[in-house]
């Protein structure tokens, strides 16, 4: 009797914890005025009004962005400009320091009680660079969100996401880390010096400008296939190759796949 009781509690509790696990992760909710997430604040109930802002910059060589929950876009325009889509509830802030452009996003710590359910939505960072400008470095770090680099020349970057993919296409990335807890990467016909790839949850794919013969290779999945050029190789693979560039890719779960253009 008491055995099936506490059976159906337990059962109760691990199906509620889910439900609200997925919630946070996914749909970034709150009950009443707990507060369940690592961000400061959420939406209005039920919707999220957004607002748009724009804004040109002066010159810069470095990019560091820190965000809770924002997509971020960098990519080449006409001009260097900082572009921003976000809630209420969002506070953006930047400056251009010694040559570096830093930009901070977090939520704001708001108490509500009523509705109890109530939803959370990230907004979106976009910077743009002037064509063929050659940026010193990038350093990228997002709670919650993606990031896509595309036509961009940096001589290092650092790009690591908790949740969120990565996605650089023709990039000169220079000594680069793509690094995501849960998510995607990929880099399509990107140029660099070396690589490396980590996801502990999702796909690595990677299309380099080159031939993948020439490179060093070091390939790991747990859980996943790994194929270079199009063959399949073990799941811990290492290739050591002639060309003075080298690709390390890891991941816990999903698949690496490494091409040649």
């Amino acid at each position: 009797m008491w055995k099936k009781v506490y059976l159906t509690i337990l059962s109760i509790i691990t199906v509620g914890a889910i439900i609200i696990g997925s919630m946070i992760h996914f749909g970034g909710f709150r009950f009443g005025s707990w507060e369940f997430v690592g961000n400061e604040a959420y939406g209005s109930p039920f919707r999220t009004v957004l607002t748009e802002e724009k804004q040109e910059l002066e010159a810069f060589e470095k990019v560091r962005i820190t965000a809770e929950m924002s997509g971020v876009t960098l990519k080449t325009g006409d001009s260097y400009c900082i572009a921003a889509r976000y809630d209420k509830n969002d506070e953006i802030t930047y400056e251009i320091d010694d040559g570096m452009l830093k930009v901070n996003e977090r939520k704001k710590r708001v108490f509500r009680f009523f509705p109890f359910f109530q939803n959370i939505r990230g907004g979106t960072i976009t910077i743009t660079v002037p064509k063929d400008k050659m940026l010193e470095s990038i350093d990228l770090k997002l709670d919650m969100g993606s990031i896509t680099i595309t036509d961009l020349k940096m001589d290092k970057t650092k790009i690591q996401a908790d949740m969120g993919s990565i996605t650089a296409e023709n990039c000169e990335l220079g000594d680069a880390s793509l690094e995501t807890e849960m998510g995607s990467v990929k880099a399509d016909r990107c140029g660099f010096t070396s690589l490396s790839a980590e996801s502990e949850m999702g796909s690595i794919d990677i299309n380099v400008n080159g031939s993948v013969q020439e490179m060093d290779l070091d390939l790991s999945t747990e859980m996943g296939s790994v194929t270079v050029d199009g063959e399949k190789v073990t799941k811990n693979f290492e290739q050591t190759g002639n060309g003075g560039k080298s690709i390390k890719a890891e991941t816990e779960m999903g698949s690496i796949k490494i091409k040649s253009r």
